[in-house]
């Protein structure tokens, strides 16, 4: 990928490797809000939540390093579910605690819904609905 921007009146030209482009839905029709996991690390839930408007059901809290989780939440904690940077298989968690190797039942019910491009616009990798499932690293993680 290229991104190109402006710094003053001369255009700069910068080339990115492992860039990831999050398209969030519109929150009009979801709750969000930002939250922190059982490890301190900061993201924005988008789900729902219960009468105390914490994350409850499923959801996803996605950090601004790029990783995502996709799973179940229960009163504010994360339950079951899978931690993701772009359609990689980082870990799994089963009852709030991260599994020793790859679980995949939760990749199976929590997929990535995430679709990899590659330069020419082609798609590399899928991960929709649970149809592929992956653990390649395609890019630098």
């Amino acid at each position: 990928y290229k991104l190109q921007y402006m710094l003053g009146s001369s255009p700069q030209h910068v080339q990115v490797e492992g860039l990831i482009c999050k398209i969030i839905p519109s929150i009009d029709s979801m709750t969000s809000y930002r939250m922190r996991d059982a490890d301190g690390e900061e993201g924005l839930y988008i789900g729902s939540t219960n009468v105390d408007r914490n994350a409850h059901g499923e959801g996803s809290l996605e950090y601004e390093d790029g990783k995502r989780f996709v799973g179940k939440f229960q009163n504010g904690s994360m339950v079951d579910g899978v931690l993701y940077r772009g359609s990689h298989i980082r870990h799994t968690l089963k009852r709030g605690k991260w599994t020793k190797s790859i679980d995949d039942v939760l990749v199976e019910k929590y997929p990535s819904n995430v679709i990899v491009y590659d330069q020419s616009g082609s798609i590399l990798k899928s991960n929709i609905g649970g149809d592929a499932k992956t653990t390649d690293d395609y890019s630098s993680a």
